[in-house]
């Protein structure tokens, strides 16, 4: 199984003012994303061959309801104890060394697909 890093990122705070920061110590920004269906957005800094996103929640009543609510996001911008850290691998397999469930946002091109860990590391009533 060959799988490598696509991009690590950091929920954030809205509007993702954190990215001032980065840009102090001379990262360059990329363009910015909203993620339908998710109710997030994104700043954004590429390097050679990996991504970070700063993640911030825009919508939260849709980031419950829509296709990717299974994501928790909202859960995991207000409990504690969740890490406010992620890992996107890419994989030309279709499995993962980890247990999961495969994310098909529609932001996405070409039916990509996202693998989604199967487990949080903390406890949500749902």
């Amino acid at each position: 199984m060959h799988i490598e890093l696509d991009h690590f990122f950091i929920l954030t705070t809205p509007g993702a003012p954190e990215a001032s920061l980065l840009k102090e110590i001379g990262l360059i920004e990329g363009p910015a994303n909203d993620h339908p269906g998710q109710g997030t957005a994104n700043r954004r800094f590429f390097f050679a061959d990996a991504m970070l996103e700063l993640v911030y929640l825009r919508d939260a009543e849709e980031a419950r309801r829509g296709p990717g609510s299974g994501l928790l996001f909202p859960e995991r911008f207000t409990a504690a104890d969740a890490s406010p850290f992620g890992l996107v691998f890419k994989s030309a397999d279709t499995g993962t060394p980890f247990p999961g469930w495969a994310y098909h946002p529609d932001y996405l091109s070409d039916g990509q697909t996202l693998r989604q860990a199967g487990s949080v590391a903390f406890d949500v009533d749902r």
